[in-house]
């Protein structure tokens, strides 16, 4: 017995499989490509902090807060008032940095204080606060508020 003839129709149907399946595999093997070459497949991790850096003009005051902590060891923060300058180093989630007309407060296990740089109304504050994890720092917040 013979087998039965496929209609016309039926033929077109191992084709058009194929030219998507060879489509398909084309777009796999070029994107897995592109990222290995463009370095998006890396995996490079960056030092990670959440803080909460706020200004309010009503009490001249700027606050600096480690909120989070993914993996960094402690946040250096950066304040410039006008020409003055104050770099403070925080070590635990939970510290916090003020700035306002007496200078600069911290805590971050102990509490000390600054006379300089202190804010007065119309003063443009600048806060950077910098991530730290073993020789890895990467900028997690930048602010500037004026008061």
């Amino acid at each position: 017995m013979l087998p039965p003839r496929l209609a016309a129709d039926d033929r077109a149907t191992s084709p058009t499989l194929g030219a998507v399946l060879l489509i398909a595999i084309t777009v796999l093997l070029a994107t897995s490509t592109g990222a290995q070459l463009f370095g998006l497949a890396d995996g490079q991790t960056t030092t990670f902090a959440t803080v909460s850096v706020e200004f309010s003009e009503e009490n001249d005051r700027g606050t600096v807060t480690w909120m989070a902590n993914a993996d960094a060891d402690a946040l250096t923060v950066r304040i410039r008032v006008g020409q003055d300058r104050r770099t403070v180093e925080l070590e635990h989630v939970g510290d916090e940095v003020v700035v306002d007309g007496d200078g600069v407060t911290y805590s971050n296990g102990t509490v000390g204080q600054w006379d300089s740089p202190a804010v007065s109304d119309g003063d443009r504050v600048s806060v950077t606060v910098v991530a730290v994890s073993d020789d890895e720092r990467a900028v997690v917040a930048e602010r500037t508020g004026t008061m």
